[in-house]
């Protein structure tokens, strides 16, 4: 997983949880499947990262409000 191209471009807490949800696969595959807290731990994993990037997205567009919609080489130009 580590070494396809797209490894390099993810976030740091997109790459955890990657990581933590395949951790979580070994467990249910070398383990009790039908253990509900592995599959809850799944969809929490993917609930951090959708948080994270709503964040994010929040935090661009803010920035952009408060710069009149340039970016940051647009506003050293300016």
């Amino acid at each position: 997983m580590r070494e396809m191209p797209g490894w390099k471009f993810l976030e740091y807490f997109q790459a955890q949880t990657l990581d933590a949800t395949a951790d979580k696969i070994a467990r249910i595959l070398a383990g009790n499947p039908d253990f509900k807290d592995h599959w809850v731990d799944i969809q929490g994993y993917a609930a951090l990262v959708h948080r994270e990037l709503e964040m994010l997205e929040l935090e661009a567009a803010v920035g952009n409000t408060a710069t009149g919609g340039l970016n940051h080489d647009e506003q050293q130009a300016g």
